[in-house]
């Protein structure tokens, strides 16, 4: 009876101390909000269409695989084989996981990859609140991952994309770092590159991390800083397979040029390419007017830009949130286009707390942040269910 209760205090300690009640509140809130949205939008919008159906998916749950989540459950269900050399581009273990999850539940396709989205979207909000709460305190931990949740392309955190995995798997491989916990560390960050390719850039923050703690300890570097290297240690796994595959180590990189008329190839001057989408944004002004405000790509780009430009000249947070935050916004960019960015910007976390701080300081921008995010969720949820592309 002891040791029950010994297991039951523990339980109740971990779900007060890691904030679970208040992560699975706000989660359920805005599932249950969003779904109930969604199906009402679905009943007078019919699912079946050439997206679709040229992807061989033809149920009422194909609205959540729009776009690139068609690729994932292409993956999960037949494989990448040789025949569609583009899919490499999307990294393996989202599908792997949907495909364990249908052999194990028996579930569709998409349902397996919405459980894993939703679930892994929990696990985000528990560990953002830990990490947040640690240096700025509970409030704005709070605010962070409510901020998170609704922002503009949060629904993708729900959809067949790999945004909630990615970002529960970095946060958690960080907040384990911060807890000098690199073994666990180092599971999570040798996943972190098997769904993103930027999930390798978690890396070096993992090895500043420890060489640092050595230092400080004044301690020998061990055979411990092997665990630091998992990240890449993900990256050449996928490399391996797609020399198995493709006969070419670095199938994955060079397969964006299957992309090009995205704007995808190659590796370009990141500051050209945004000097080049301001250019033709300016002058398409006296034709569409308001209506350049459509180009999210370049809105959400500019957004996220200013605010990191501003942190990193502040120093308000420490060089490894700045390293990660240049990282995932700048790689995508070298790629050549802005396409995407709405939901790239998503895996840049630093932005929920710096928009949590200025929140907690400023009721005022805090009333209306918290408005226009939302009205601007609703606007790009409701297209991304009109098959309207997003990101």
């Amino acid at each position: 009876m002891r040791s029950l209760h010994s297991i039951k205090v523990k339980i109740q300690n971990l779900w007060s101390t890691w904030h679970v009640s208040y992560a699975i509140r706000i989660w359920l809130g805005w599932m249950i909000i969003l779904t109930v949205v969604g199906a009402a939008i679905m009943a007078q919008v019919p699912v079946e269409g050439p997206i679709h159906n040229y992807y061989g998916i033809s149920n009422d749950l194909a609205v959540w695989t729009n776009w690139d989540g068609n690729n994932y459950v292409t993956i999960a269900r037949d494989g990448y084989g040789t025949e569609i050399l583009p899919l490499y581009a999307f990294f393996p273990l989202f599908p792997f996981l949907m495909r364990g999850l249908v052999t194990i539940l028996g579930v569709s396709y998409p349902m397996a990859g919405m459980i894993i989205s939703r679930i892994a979207t929990l696990g985000t909000l528990i560990f953002l609140i830990q990490l947040v709460e640690h240096r700025w305190g509970r409030e704005v931990a709070y605010k962070s991952a409510w901020l998170l949740l609704i922002f503009p392309t949060s629904f993708f955190m729900m959809a067949v994309y790999t945004e909630s995995l990615f970002l529960f798997l970095i946060l958690a491989s960080w907040y384990f770092t911060q807890q000098k916990n690199y073994l666990v560390a180092s599971i999570f960050g040798f996943l972190a590159p098997l769904t993103r390719l930027v999930g390798g850039c978690i890396a070096p923050i993992i090895l500043w991390k420890y060489l640092t703690d050595r230092k400080n300890q004044g301690t020998p570097i061990g055979w411990g800083i092997m665990t630091t290297l998992s990240p890449i240690c993900g990256l050449v796994v996928y490399g391996y397979y797609n020399y198995i595959q493709t006969n070419n180590f670095l199938h994955f990189i060079d397969v964006q040029k299957y992309w090009v008329e995205h704007g995808r190839g190659g590796y370009h001057n990141p500051i050209a390419i945004i000097w080049d989408y301001t250019l033709r944004t300016i002058q398409s002004f006296p034709e569409d007017k308001l209506f350049i405000f459509g180009s999210f790509d370049f809105w959400f780009t500019i957004f996220a830009l200013i605010i990191l430009i501003w942190i990193t000249v502040k120093k308000i947070f420490p060089f490894s949130y700045l390293f990660w935050s240049w990282s995932v916004l700048l790689i995508p960019i070298i790629s050549g286009s802005l396409v995407s960015m709405p939901r790239y910007v998503l895996s840049f976390f630093p932005l929920y707390i710096i928009l949590a701080i200025w929140s907690v300081q400023y009721s005022l921008f805090d009333k209306l942040y918290t408005l226009c995010s939302i009205l601007l969720l609703a606007t790009l949820y409701t297209m991304f269910l009109f098959q309207v592309w997003v990101a």
